[in-house]
C-alpha cells in the first residue's frame, strides 16, 4: 500500500473509533431522544457523505489502477527499450572492445614499423656516411690520377725535350768525332786483306 492509502485506512479507522465512541456514549444518553435523533440525522448525512467520499475514493482507486495499468504498461514498454538499448550498448561496447584491440595492434605495428625505421634510417646514414668517404677516396684518388697524368705529361714532355737534346747532343758528338778523328786513307794492304 502507498503511503496516502494508508493515511486514508487510518483516518477511516479513527473516523470509525470516533464513530463507535460516540455511540457509546449516545447509549448511555438513551433519555435524550431529541439529540439522538439531531446524531441520527447527521449520521445519515455523514454516511451519505462517506457514501460519495466512498464511491469518489473507488473512482480514484478505478482512476488509480488504470494509471497504474498505464504506468506498468509504459514501464514494460521501458524495460524493452531498456533491453534493446542495453543490448545495442553491450553491441558498442564489444565494438569499442574491437576497436581498442585494433588500435594496440597498430600502435604495436606502428612502434615495430619505427623501430625498423629508426634502424633503416640508421643504416641509410651509416651507407651516406660510407658513400661520403667512399666519394672522398674517389675524390682523392680522381685528384691524384690528374697530378699523375700533368706529372706523366710533363716527363714525357721532359723526355722528349731530352730525345731531342740528346739527339742533338749525338749529332754534335759525331760532328766532333769527325772532326777529331778524321777518316785516314786506307792502305791498299788494308784493303786487300
Amino acid at each position: 500500500m502507498d503511503q496516502t492509502t494508508e493515511t486514508i485506512m487510518r483516518e477511516f479507522r479513527e473516523y470509525v473509533q470516533k464513530m463507535i465512541d460516540h455511540v457509546a456514549t449516545l447509549s448511555t444518553q438513551a433519555q435524550q431522544v431529541e439529540g439522538l435523533r439531531q446524531q441520527v440525522q447527521s449520521l445519515t448525512e455523514r454516511v451519505t457523505t462517506l457514501e460519495q467520499d466512498n464511491h469518489e475514493l473507488r473512482r480514484n482507486l478505478d482512476d488509480a489502477g488504470q494509471h497504474i495499468s498505464t504506468v506498468e504498461a509504459q514501464l514494460e514498454n521501458t524495460k524493452q527499450r531498456l533491453d534493446i538499448e542495453l543490448g545495442i550498448s553491450q553491441s558498442l561496447r564489444d565494438t569499442i572492445v574491437q576497436r581498442d584491440n585494433a588500435v594496440v595492434e597498430l600502435n604495436t605495428k606502428y612502434e615495430h614499423e619505427a623501430s625498423d625505421h629508426r634502424v633503416t634510417k640508421a643504416d641509410l646514414e651509416d651507407a651516406r656516411r660510407n658513400i661520403d668517404e667512399k666519394n672522398s677516396h674517389v675524390t682523392d684518388l680522381n685528384q691524384r690520377l690528374v697530378d699523375m697524368t700533368d706529372d706523366r705529361d710533363r716527363y714525357r714532355a721532359e723526355a722528349h725535350t731530352l730525345r731531342e737534346q740528346n739527339g742533338e747532343l749525338k749529332t754534335r758528338l759525331d760532328r766532333i768525332t769527325s772532326i777529331l778523328n778524321p777518316p785516314q786513307p786506307v792502305s791498299s794492304d788494308v784493303q786487300s786483306a
